[in-house]
């Protein structure tokens, strides 16, 4: 039987500046940072299941992009720490 995958993404930017060790000029690197969800419904699946399963894909994807910031941070701390 068949089926069709719901998906969301949550995009949050984050920002870094840095001072170059050469010439002291400060940059500013912008990247994003993506949260993913998605949920299978399979064909033949009751539209009240298939919409609670879907309507939880804000709450995964936010969930999911706030543990990809929390590492950004913590492997952005990890490469500051004097060495």
């Amino acid at each position: 039987m068949g089926s069709t995958i719901y998906s969301q993404k949550l995009k949050h930017p984050v920002y870094v500046s840095y001072t170059c060790e050469h010439c002291g000029q400060v940059n500013t690197v912008a990247q994003e940072i993506v949260g993913n969800a998605s949920a299978e419904v399979r064909f033949g699946t009751s539209n009240k299941y298939a919409q609670s399963k879907t309507g939880k894909h804000g709450t995964k994807a936010q969930i999911d992009l706030e543990r990809k910031v929390r590492q950004a941070q913590n492997d952005t701390a990890i490469k500051n720490m004097p060495g």
